[in-house]
């Protein structure tokens, strides 16, 4: 969950779905384009195998989708599901793209999404309640940009966010809440206006380790990460001013959560740093506003990427390389930053769905627009569909493959993808789609991308957030 450090102009309209209603049929073939910064050396090298690891083993359509015409136009946003396949959709904004300029291009509270939100997609109907109905200590960090979440099971676990400290001040900062909402009770309170059932389907407490934005948050197994981010306090458009306080996290921080007497708390808290950082700034962990996806390691235990992400200070850039997050089934995982491979496109936080082949050990990360072409623009809005093909296999290579059709507009940066309900065994636990469970030649919806921000042109001239959404659709070659 993301914003990022330059100025663009802001608007307060909305981009109705009835604009997505011209069908963008995208059929994807497959020429591979290998990455020109790609090293011969090292673990992620040439692969030397008869795999074909340059171009997916798919195609994909990207269906403009109709019949969804009453979701919310959200950014941002906090993104869960319940039993009975509804979504619950909270925190975020209902503006553009962030500027600096007060009033209108920094983080205003009345941009805020202050509702909790309740969309049944086969019933095309939504329900929302008011946020100020929660536990008084969760209005606020509940109504915040950009909070770090992950669901399991029917537990939606959410902490940080930027956004608005209190009713009594005005001043935005970095929420310091972890918060585990059991979804299917907290949707059907929504659903019922009930708010005392509201309170009782939250548990929450407070510690500094959370207090982060534009991170991202995973559990493997019983321990969570929270990869990377950024602590903000202040306001936005004084971001130079000595008022505000910026402070990167540079660390993957993996815990525990523990419950009692309700309420949480961290245990078993540790954390990685890069080994190779000179100073606070030369660290390839100083990102934020990144993608952190589910992958397999070597051995296809379940596993985590950073991609590319920002920035690189003093230069305001982007860093290239991956970090694989690795456990392996152990109490401490494996951090490694792998310099032989850089990723051009798609560097900041988008739509985004994984996938892989487990016989011949191959990962797909497809990567949906957003921002960032180091060819064309680095910090430019991009419509590119790529796919991050890892070899996983011994002298094996990665490879970012740029399908030769792109998105009609320029949109995906952060939205999120839902995989539907029906097809979460073929993504199973870690979230990524097994390729050994699709038949060959056969479309299959593995579910929606949503929501966002869309732009006018590659320069961010003009920015909404949106209610757009499209079908995702792999047919396995």
């Amino acid at each position: 969950m993301r914003y990022f450090g330059c100025s663009t102009k802001l608007t307060s309209m909305r981009f109705s779905s009835s604009l997505a209603g011209l069908v963008l049929l995208v059929l994807f073939s497959c020429q591979p384009k290998k990455d020109h910064h790609q090293s011969a050396a090292g673990n992620d090298s040439t692969s030397t195998t008869t795999i074909n690891d340059t171009v997916p083993p798919f195609t994909l359509q990207i269906n403009a989708d109709t019949t969804h015409s009453n979701l919310p136009a959200v950014q941002s946003f906090v993104f869960g599901t319940d039993t009975l396949g509804r979504w619950l959709i909270f925190g975020g904004r209902i503006n553009g793209f962030h500027g600096f300029a007060m009033p209108n291009e920094d983080f205003p509270y009345d941009s805020a999404n202050v509702y909790l939100m309740v969309y049944d997609p086969d019933s095309n109907t939504l329900h929302s309640f008011p946020a100020s109905n929660l536990p008084t200590d969760l209005v606020y960090p509940f109504s915040s940009s950009n909070q770090q979440h992950w669901q399991v099971g029917d537990d939606l676990y959410v902490c940080g966010g930027y956004g608005q400290l209190s009713a009594t001040q005005d001043t935005s900062w970095t929420h310091n809440t972890i918060a585990k909402v059991s979804v299917s009770a907290f949707t059907e309170a929504i659903v019922n206006q009930n708010d005392a059932n509201l309170k009782s389907a939250v548990v929450y407490g407070r510690d500094t380790a959370v207090q982060v934005t534009g991170g991202e948050l995973f559990a493997i197994g019983n321990r969570f990460y929270l990869v990377f981010g950024h602590r903000f306090n202040g306001a936005y458009s004084a971001f130079f001013s000595d008022t505000t306080i910026q402070r990167y996290t540079n660390q993957v921080r993996q815990f525990e959560i523990t419950e009692n007497n309700d309420s949480l708390s961290l245990s078993n808290y540790t954390t990685y740093t890069d080994p190779l950082a000179t100073n606070y700034c030369y660290s390839q962990f100083h990102r934020r506003d990144l993608i952190v996806a589910p992958t397999l390691s070597a051995s296809l235990q379940p596993s985590l990427t950073a991609f590319s992400g920002v920035f690189t200070c003093p230069h305001d850039g982007i860093f290239y390389h991956p970090i694989y997050i690795e456990p392996n089934g152990s109490a401490n995982a494996t951090v490694t930053i792998n310099t032989s491979f850089s990723q051009p496109k798609n560097n900041y936080s988008t739509w985004n769905f994984a996938l892989a082949d487990t016989a011949n050990k191959l990962t797909y990360n497809v990567l949906l627009g957003g921002i960032g072409d180091s060819a064309t623009n680095a910090q430019g809005w991009i419509k590119d569909v790529t796919c991050v093909i890892r070899n996983l296999n011994s002298g094996g290579g990665s490879v970012q493959y740029t399908f030769p059709t792109s998105l009609s507009n320029f949109s995906g940066s952060e939205g999120d993808f839902i995989t539907l309900a029906n097809n979460k065994v073929l993504a199973g636990a870690n979230g990524i789609f097994d390729l050994s469970f699709f038949p060959y030649g056969t479309a299959v919806t593995v579910g929606y991308v949503y929501g966002g921000i869309w732009s006018s042109d590659a320069a961010g001239s003009n920015t909404l957030s949106t209610n757009q959404i499209y079908e995702v659709v792999v047919t396995k070659n």
